[in-house]
């Protein structure tokens, strides 16, 4: 169960911060909004986790519970993205 949890909160802390990456990257290439910029680089980074990630630690895990955690976790982490991102537009 701990290493369950573990695996959601990387996922969100992983997504989190490559997704600010990516969405500062793309507001210095395209005229993108800071909302719309920041969920489409935690998009990318919560697909590059689920398609990486070697899988739940779970023995049960099928593609459906990695889909799932990997949803969860990608709202998780735009939600932390938006409440510490500067830019409130």
């Amino acid at each position: 169960m701990a290493s369950l949890i573990g695996s959601i909160l990387g996922l969100v802390l992983g997504a989190a911060l490559l997704g600010a990456l990516i969405a500062w990257l793309l507001r210095r290439i395209a005229a993108l909004s800071s909302v719309r910029s920041q969920a489409i680089g935690v998009a990318i980074a919560t697909l590059l986790y689920a398609l990486l990630s070697p899988g739940l630690p779970d023995p049960a895990g099928s593609l459906a519970a990695r889909t799932l955690v990997a949803i969860l976790g990608g709202l998780a982490a735009f939600g932390l993205v938006r409440a510490t991102s500067r830019a409130r537009a």
